[in-house]
C-alpha cells in the first residue's frame, strides 16, 4: 500500500505545480502586470501551504485515519480546480463592481484586487498543504525510520511538482490550452481520491495503535528543548534565505537571459524544486543513521552559504559563456537548440545551492521529532514556520534588499545568515567538545572572509552592458 500512496503522492505534487502555472497566467488577465500577479499567486501558495501544513497536521493526530483525511484533501482540490472557471468568473465581475464603485487609483485598486486573490486562493492551498503532515502519519511507524521516510515522501512530492512544472510549463498550456491544463490536473486528484476510497473499502482503516513510549524514543531526545527551539526556528529563517536566494538569482539571470517568458520562470522554479527533492533523497538514509544530526544541519548551512558565494563570482563569467554560444546560433539551430542550452546552463548553477538546501528538511524532521504521538502537529509546525520564513523572504529580497542593496550585497547578507546558523549550531551542540567547536569556526570564518573579499564589484552588470569597444557608461543603478 505504501507504494500506491507514493505514487498518489507524486501526482498530488504535480497537480499542484500545474495550478500554480497557469494561476500566474490566468491572474496576469485580471492584474494587468505579470508581477503582481506571480507575486499574489505565490504569496496565497504558501501562505496556504503554511496554514494547511499547520492545521491538519494538528487535525491528524487527534482523527487519527490519515487515510481518510488525504482522501478528502485530494477530492478538494479537484472540486475547486473543476469549479475554478465559474468561480473566477464571479471573482471577475466583484473586480469590476468594486472598480467601478470605489474609483481608487491604480496601486489601491491593485492591492483590494490582490486581497480578494490571495483569499479566493487560499482555500485549494490549505488543502495542499495539508497532505504532507496527514500522509507521514501512514508512514512514520517509529521514530529509527522518522527521517527516511518523511524524506521519502518530501523528495516524492517535490518530484512530482518538478514534473508537473516542466510539463506545465513547456508543454501543456501549449498544446491543451489554460483550462484543458487545469482539467488534467484536477483529473490526477480525483483518481487519487478514488484509490484511496477502493483502498479504504478493501482494507477499513482503522485508528492507527497507540505506540509504546519504547518505541517513541527518539536518538536526539537528549538535546535540550531551548536547542530544539532554535532549530524550528532556524529553519524558518532558512525559508526566507531560501526564497530570498531565488528572488535574488532570478533576477540576476534575467540580466543574461534573452527570454523573459514563462519558460525563463519556469526553469528557475524548476531548478529549485530539483535541488529541493534531490538533497532530500540523498540525505534521507543518512538521517537516521547519524547521531549527532546538529552538526549535520550545521554543515549543511554553511554548504549553502559558501555555493551561494561562490556563484556570485561564476555568474560573471556566465555572460561569456552565452555571448560565445550566441555566435554560433544559426537560423536552422531551431529553438529548443538556442534557448534550451540556456535554460540547462542556468539549471545546473542552481542545482547545487538548492541541494544542500533540499537536505535540511528531513534533518529538522528528525532532530524537533522525539516522539510519534505529536508527529503530524511537529511536522505542520515546521512546514508552517518554514513556509511563512519563504513569505517574508520573496517579499524582503523584492522589494527591500535589492532596491537598497542590490544583487551582490543581498545575496552576501543572505549568506551570512546561513553562515550564523551554521555556527550557532556548532556553538549549542552538546554532542561537540569544546576543543573542536573552536577550530570549526575559525575555519569557517577565514573560508568566508576569503570568499567575501574576491567578491564582484557593486556595478555587477556592467560586465556585459556596454557592448563596443568605445563605448562608456554613464549612469548605473540597480533596481528591482
Amino acid at each position: 500500500m505504501q507504494l500506491i500512496l507514493l505514487l498518489l503522492f507524486f501526482f498530488s505534487g504535480l497537480s499542484a505545480l500545474v495550478y500554480q502555472t497557469i494561476w500566474i497566467r490566468q491572474f496576469s488577465l485580471v492584474f494587468g502586470v505579470d508581477v503582481f500577479a506571480t507575486a499574489t499567486v505565490l504569496t496565497a501558495f504558501m501562505a496556504g501551504l503554511a496554514l494547511g501544513s499547520y492545521l491538519f497536521g494538528r487535525l491528524v493526530d487527534r482523527d487519527n485515519r490519515p487515510l481518510r483525511l488525504f482522501a478528502l484533501l485530494e477530492l478538494g482540490i479537484a472540486v475547486f480546480a473543476v469549479l475554478f472557471p465559474l468561480s473566477f468568473s464571479g471573482l471577475e465581475w466583484l473586480y469590476g463592481a468594486l472598480y467601478r464603485s470605489l474609483s481608487l487609483g491604480f496601486y489601491a485598486t491593485q492591492l483590494y484586487r490582490f486581497a480578494l486573490a490571495f483569499f479566493f486562493l487560499l482555500i485549494p492551498t490549505m488543502l495542499m498543504g495539508g497532505t504532507l503532515p496527514v500522509l507521514s502519519r501512514i508512514f512514520v511507524k517509529r521514530v529509527t525510520v522518522l527521517g527516511s521516510n518523511v524524506g521519502k515522501l518530501y523528495s516524492i512530492n517535490n518530484l512530482g511538482a518538478l514534473i508537473g512544472c516542466f510539463l506545465s510549463g513547456f508543454f501543456l498550456i501549449r498544446w491543451l490550452g489554460q483550462h484543458s491544463s487545469m482539467m488534467v490536473a484536477a483529473l490526477l486528484n480525483f483518481f487519487n481520491a478514488i484509490v484511496v476510497l477502493i483502498l479504504l473499502l478493501l482494507k477499513q482503516e482503522k485508528k492507527s495503535e497507540v505506540v509504546s513510549p519504547a518505541d517513541e524514543q527518539n536518538e536526539e531526545t537528549l538535546l535540550p528543548s531551548r536547542v530544539i527551539r532554535f532549530v524550528l526556528w532556524a529553519f524558518a529563517i532558512e525559508g526566507f534565505a531560501a526564497l530570498a536566494y531565488e528572488v535574488i538569482w532570478t533576477r540576476i539571470l534575467l540580466g543574461f537571459s534573452y527570454d523573459k517568458s514563462l519558460y525563463f520562470f519556469s526553469t528557475v522554479i524548476f531548478s529549485f524544486i530539483f535541488g529541493l527533492s534531490f538533497g532530500s533523497i540523498l540525505v534521507a538514509k543518512m538521517v537516521d543513521r547519524r547521531k549527532n544530526l546538529l552538526l549535520l544541519f550545521a554543515v549543511v548551512e554553511i554548504l549553502i552559504a559558501v555555493s551561494a558565494l561562490v556563484l556570485l563570482s561564476g555568474f560573471v563569467s556566465v555572460n561569456n559563456i552565452l555571448s560565445e554560444w550566441r555566435l554560433q546560433y544559426r537560423d536552422a539551430d531551431g529553438w529548443w537548440r538556442c534557448m534550451g542550452k540556456e535554460y540547462l546552463l542556468f539549471f545546473l548553477i542552481m542545482a547545487i545551492p538548492t541541494t544542500f538546501m533540499g537536505m535540511t528538511f528531513p534533518i529538522v524532521s528528525k532532530i524537533c521529532t522525539p516522539h510519534l504521538r505529536r508527529l503530524g502537529t511537529r511536522l505542520g509546525e515546521i512546514g508552517f514556520l518554514d513556509t511563512v520564513g519563504s513569505i517574508v523572504g520573496s517579499f524582503a529580497a523584492g522589494f527591500i534588499l535589492i532596491p537598497f542593496l542590490g544583487v551582490i550585497k543581498s545575496a552576501a547578507f543572505v549568506a551570512m545568515i546561513n553562515i550564523i546558523i551554521g555556527i550557532l549550531a556548532v556553538l549549542l551542540n552538546p554532542f561537540l567538545s569544546k576543543r573542536w567547536k573552536a577550530p570549526i569556526i575559525a575555519s569557517v570564518i577565514a573560508v568566508v572572509f576569503v570568499l567575501m573579499t574576491n567578491l564582484p564589484d557593486s556595478g555587477y552588470f556592467r560586465h556585459w552592458q556596454t557592448k563596443r569597444q568605445g563605448d562608456r557608461l554613464l549612469f548605473y543603478q540597480e533596481g528591482a
